[in-house]
Order: structure tokens, then C-alpha cells, then sequence
């Protein structure tokens, strides 16, 4: 009776292992995505800077512009790597919405800084 608890456990070893290792991978793409909206937001052009969405904000001088970016990444970064620690329909169909969300929110951001 032990052979099956020793395979179940070993399953769920491996299954541990894989879930912080789709975590960590998710931690630096997520590190690489804002390092690059860091770098697209300083761009002149403002069809670049759309797809920068909220780190626009990071780099105003107003302390409320920079929490409420760090509000809006902290919902959307997650949301849009969701597929990375768990692939099923709910997930991608949360990471696409995200994205559109992320996109829309850097064309409200040049929107309004053009107005």
C-alpha cells in the first residue's frame, strides 16, 4: 500500500517543482515586458508608446499618476500571464482581454496627454 503513496507523492513533488518553475518564468517575462514598456515609453512616436499601456505613468512626476500605475499593472501583468502557471481557456481568454485592456490604457494615456 505504500508503493501508491510513494507515487502519489513523487507525482506531487513533480507537479510542485513545474508549478514554481512556470512561476519563476512568469516572474521574468513579467520583468522583461515592463523593462521594455519602460524603454517603448520613451519613444517620440506615440503609436509606440500606446503599447507601453500603464508604466507610462511610472515616469510622470505626480505621486497619484505613479500609484495608480502601479495599481493598474498589478491587475493586468498578472492577468496577462495567467496562461504561463495554469494553460487553459479561462486563462488565455483572461491574458487577451488583459492585453486589450493594457493596449487600450496607453491609447487613453496618449489620448489624454495630447489633449
Amino acid at each position: 500500500m505504500n508503493v501508491s503513496g510513494d507515487s502519489a507523492n513523487k507525482v506531487f513533488e513533480r507537479l510542485h517543482v513545474t508549478t514554481c518553475l512556470r512561476i519563476a518564468a512568469a516572474v521574468i517575462i513579467a520583468i522583461s515586458i515592463v523593462l521594455l514598456c519602460w524603454f517603448l515609453n520613451s519613444s517620440v512616436y506615440s503609436e509606440v508608446r500606446t503599447f507601453a499601456g500603464p508604466i507610462g505613468l511610472f515616469q510622470t512626476r505626480g505621486t497619484e499618476d505613479k500609484i495608480l500605475g502601479a495599481i493598474v499593472v498589478a491587475i493586468l501583468l498578472p492577468t496577462i500571464l495567467a496562461p504561463c502557471a495554469r494553460l487553459n481557456r479561462f486563462t488565455v481568454a483572461a491574458s487577451l482581454i488583459g492585453c486589450l485592456f493594457w493596449i487600450g490604457f496607453g491609447l487613453w494615456l496618449e489620448v489624454m496627454a495630447s489633449v
